[in-house]
């Protein structure tokens, strides 16, 4: 084949090259068209935007550090996936968002290192969603680590106008855990996963032109003081409330909601968006006036001023279908009918519609669905279209006219969650019905076996799997071989002493793996061997520890250091690249999946 031959794509006009580059990401465009030709170069270092936009891999590190020299000054929004913060920041001259997703929790001390650099306080935008953690202060104190960390982001000469922390922990876990804040002048979108409620009144007045909050909250006790704050000089406009207690340890009391109900008043005359999403508490009818549309209304709807959009989510017991009608008939007067706010529910779920939130819990079937508008149903047919996640009853029964409500109802379905299930009837199932946009399962139930057909006939797109060791299939079943097939990510669970053996584990097509070892007090030392020696065909293999502490020996196992010292380092550094911090390790296989040629080679004038 002659090398100097053009292809038809490069005989494209620069009009349509460019219209095709954009429905690609910049790091598919570097990796693909850099380095190719100088009329490639040409197009992507003269239209900004299609390079401004770069994601840190985990694996290949050096050639994105190479990547920087030439691309750094372009580039505006930029995502780290690992928690290696030394990168090159000085060619980040035009850095306008930083987002950090990294699997493995952050050093606090090298998360300290950044926010005294330039780029970071000329930053619009900064996201985290990993754990910070110190290598001194174990479990219970993390949120010391973690409010001492953030306590700078909250100084005057920052520029954030969205800063968002939501990471599978709270930052701030009292009010004491915060000290030393200034006035953020800038900030005008802030997102925090907290543990108490009452922390917002700490941090909030450090933020007089917030515009948008969006909270995640385990806790929410009636704190007096906090109620005498004035907060009316903030003019708020969006709020949005998520309570994080999934295990349903504790009740809201009637006084926690009126406390809740005192905090949103402060924003009566600016607020128009409120959104209320308490399913991960437990709620009982005869409990607060959140479960009375009437009460509702008195104790705090009527008082908003500007609000446009109101959108509630609760999970409750309501016991009998008597209730279920009263409850209902709170939610019809004149004050609900004039807003135009319409109320819904199925089993013990009550909700606003159209449908607010991405994450559906208690799916049984949309002919289970009671609205204080039945009408609604039929002329709004975009009323579930924002949900990404449903998690299906145990009372969930499939059959083709379901699997072609749920395709036209809820077009941006993603996940499906199988908790509980029941073995599914293969006759109730059509090869030529499916969920094309459904690509993740988790499976909580008794064995993948039971929802076989779900797998064979109804996703045909599936790659992502959660779930338990202990749910995976014989090797030489027929379901195995479906899963060899379609699999790409798994995440599975299991305990330390029963390591999957590699002569049991088949999935070889599966190149990134996330495995939580659950052990009593510690794991044992040889753990991370064994996982290696049955996990060898990945790209990305990352182990997550969780351990049963003593009550009396809190500090009996906290740092992943102790197992690494039991690998060949010198064999492991051959093949892998090794991040890990804490409790957490990732494995990043040495790839070498980029021929580059030098550029002197190259003419990129």
């Amino acid at each position: 084949m002659n090398m100097t031959e053009v292809t038809c794509f490069e005989r494209l006009s620069t009009e349509l090259i460019l219209e095709i580059f954009n429905y690609f990401s910049s790091n598919d465009l570097i990796y693909s068209f850099h380095y190719l030709n100088k009329r490639f170069n040409d197009i992507l270092f003269h239209h900004d935007h299609l390079i401004n936009n770069f994601e840190i891999p985990t694996n290949n590190l050096n050639f994105s550090n190479d990547i920087f020299q030439l691309i750094g000054p372009k580039i505006q929004y930029l995502t780290l996936t690992t928690n290696d913060l030394n990168i090159p920041w000085n060619f980040l001259l035009n850095l306008k968002s930083l987002t950090i997703s990294s699997p493995i929790p952050l050093n606090c001390d090298h998360f300290n290192s950044i926010l005294n650099r330039e780029q970071f306080r000329n930053l619009e935008s900064f996201k985290i969603k990993s754990k910070i953690c110190s290598e001194e202060i174990y479990h219970s104190d993390d949120h010391i680590v973690e409010g001492t960390a953030f306590t700078p982001i909250f100084y005057p000469f920052n520029k954030f106008k969205t800063f968002q922390y939501l990471s599978t922990v709270s930052p701030f876990q009292t009010v004491d855990d915060i000290s030393g804040m200034d006035i953020s002048p800038h900030l005008q979108k802030l997102s925090l996963k907290l543990w108490e409620f009452e922390t917002i009144y700490f941090i909030i007045q450090y933020c007089p032109n917030l515009k948008d909050l969006d909270l995640i909250v385990t806790i929410i006790h009636s704190v007096r003081g906090n109620e005498e704050l004035d907060l009316s000089t903030i003019h708020l406009k969006r709020f949005s409330l998520t309570m994080n207690d999934t295990n349903r340890s504790s009740q809201m009391t009637r006084a926690c909601y009126h406390y809740l109900a005192k905090f949103i008043k402060h924003f009566s005359e600016t607020l128009i968006s409120l959104s209320l999403n308490f399913c991960g508490e437990h709620i009982v009818s005869d409990s607060p006036f959140m479960l009375n549309g009437t009460q509702l209304q008195d104790k705090l709807l009527q008082y908003m001023k500007e609000l446009k959009n109101f959108n509630f989510y609760m999970s409750c017991q309501l016991r009998s279908r008597k209730n279920l009608i009263y409850l209902l008939s709170t939610f019809k007067n004149s004050f609900w009918l004039d807003h135009n706010w319409i109320v819904a529910t199925h089993e013990n779920y009550i909700y606003t519609l159209p449908f607010h939130f991405s994450h559906f819990y208690g799916f049984t079937h949309f002919d289970q669905i009671i609205s204080t508008d039945p009408n609604i149903f039929q002329i709004n047919s975009r009323l579930w279209y924002k949900i990404k996640t449903i998690e299906v009853s145990k009372s969930f029964q499939i059959n083709p006219d379901l699997i072609k409500q749920l395709r036209r109802k809820i077009p941006n379905l993603i996940t499906i969650i199988f908790n509980q299930v029941e073995s599914i009837d293969q006759n109730n199932i059509r090869d030529d019905v499916t969920l094309s946009s459904v690509n993740t399962i988790h499976f909580n139930g008794a064995s993948l076996n039971y929802i076989q057909p779900w797998i064979t006939y109804v996703l045909p797109n599936l790659k992502h799997l959660f779930c338990h060791e202990k749910l995976l299939p014989k090797a030489d079943t027929e379901l195995a071989v479906l899963l060899i097939k379609k699999l790409e990510t798994l995440h599975v669970a299991m305990f330390d002493y029963k390591i999957i053996e590699p002569n049991e584990f088949y999935l070889f097509n599966v190149k990134d793996i996330t495995i939580t070892i659950f052990a009593h007090f510690k794991p044992d030392e040889d753990v991370l061997q064994r996982i290696l020696k049955t996990f060898t065909n990945f790209n990305i293999l990352t182990v997550h520890f969780k351990c049963n502490i003593h009550y009396n020996n809190p500090k009996s196992w906290g740092n992943i250091k102790q197992l690494i010292e039991k690998l060949d380092m010198n064999e492991i550094n051959k093949n892998y690249q090794i991040k890990y911090f804490f409790n957490s390790i990732q494995f990043s296989r040495n790839t070498h999946v980029f021929l580059k040629r030098k550029l002197s080679e190259i003419d990129l004038v």
